[in-house]
């Protein structure tokens, strides 16, 4: 049995969430996503010190607290129900491999897929920093958890279907197949409209009450 497992340091400061962590892109494609349903951009910024120009102007990274405002802007103005939004954005372009930049078209030339979930591990942070990612390969099977760096709180659900989808998005274009079987482990107490996620991931088998989001391959 071979084991492996690497571990990023983790933020410890209570402030934490307030320091720039999380790559603008992300945001951008959150606002184009409310915006295609009919939401003015401008309303998605009351109460949050990031404003719509700055975030188009500016390649600087965002807080978590930013974000989390943003997104919380996003739900209220969401034509779906609040909890259906990381499943809307899980099928939109925010998990496409090419939303995550130079990481994504790295992660796609890679020539497995243990290469490609590697490099993801080793570059995770030049795109969103409130995470870390540990592997370990036991008995044929191949295990990626993702490490909260502080209690993410009301975004567990979004950044846990995000990352789902944008995983089994790498795992189909890097295999060239759809329908890779994946257990996945949701740090969560349940899961809303299960028949929906289960639709969306066909291929997924989903457990709940996880310490951590793991993806069994």
């Amino acid at each position: 049995m071979a084991v492996f497992r690497h571990i990023l340091p983790i933020m410890t400061s209570n402030t934490d969430y307030l320091l720039p962590s999380i790559h603008p892109s992300y945001a951008r494609l959150l606002v184009a996503h409310l915006r295609n349903l009919g939401t003015e951009p401008s309303e998605l910024f009351k109460g949050n010190s990031l404003s719509w120009v700055s975030l188009l102007e500016s390649q600087s990274f965002i807080s978590f607290e930013q974000f989390r405002r943003l997104l919380e802007r996003a739900q209220l103005k969401a034509l779906e129900a609040d909890d259906r939004l990381p499943l809307e954005l899980g099928i939109s372009s925010i998990s496409q491999a090419s939303s995550h930049g130079p990481l994504g078209y790295g992660a796609l030339a890679a020539p497995t897929v243990k290469d490609t979930f590697e490099l993801v591990r080793k570059m995770i942070a030049t795109r969103i920093a409130i995470i870390s990612i540990e592997s370990d390969v036991m008995e044929g099977q191949t295990i990626f958890r993702v490490v909260e760096k502080f209690d993410l709180d009301s975004l567990r659900l979004f950044v846990s279907i995000v990352l789902l989808s944008s995983f089994v998005d790498l795992i189909a274009k890097t295999t060239g197949v759809n329908n890779t079987a994946i257990t996945v482990k949701l740090p969560l107490a349940e899961l809303p409209h299960p028949d929906a996620y289960q639709q969306k991931f066909p291929n997924v088998t989903f457990s709940l009450n996880s310490q951590h989001l793991e993806l069994v391959i």
